[in-house]
């Protein structure tokens, strides 16, 4: 009867050894899995945080020597409606000036007003823009570039 007995105990050792050795690795699983969908999930948070979108601004306007054009808007890097820290715009052949900023898009920024302003470098003086704010909408998180050609004094006509 010994042998018997000792068979047993050494095959119940070996199923316990089994279904802890199963145990075991199901949890291994389970943690491999739920680091790799933390991982997954922080890169596409990071992803999203790298996104931006170039926004091109475009109008075409006739100066004189020592005007300038920039564009002030609502959000900071248009200079939050302050002529000073606004959007010094370039001008190009043909009297068409242009300026680009960078914005990644977010819950802050979903709408952005803005105006053009010309500005004189002999003196404080500035002539805003008449008529209603231009206004375009940052709600797509496909869009890279947003190329805005505007007319001076066209805001809310299209």
């Amino acid at each position: 009867m010994e042998p018997s007995r000792k068979e047993n105990t050494e095959e119940t050792l070996d199923e316990n050894r089994l279904r802890i050795r199963k145990l075991y690795e199901k949890k291994l699983h389970d943690r491999k899995l739920r680091i790799y969908e933390e991982a997954l999930e922080e890169a596409i948070r990071r992803e999203k945080m790298n996104v931006s979108i170039v926004v091109k601004f475009g109008v075409k306007f006739e100066t004189k020597f020592g005007q300038e054009l920039k564009v002030v808007g609502n959000i900071a890097e248009l200079g939050n409606w302050d002529v000073n820290n606004g959007l010094t715009m370039k001008w190009t052949e043909g009297s068409f000036w242009t300026a680009n900023i960078r914005i990644v898009p977010n819950s802050k920024i979903e709408n952005i007003e803005y105006k053009y302003v010309l500005t004189n470098s002999s003196s404080n003086a500035h002539i805003w823009e008449p008529g209603k704010n231009h206004s375009v909408q940052i709600s797509s998180d496909t869009i890279r570039e947003l190329q805005l050609t505007d007319a001076w004094g066209g805001g809310g006509l299209y």
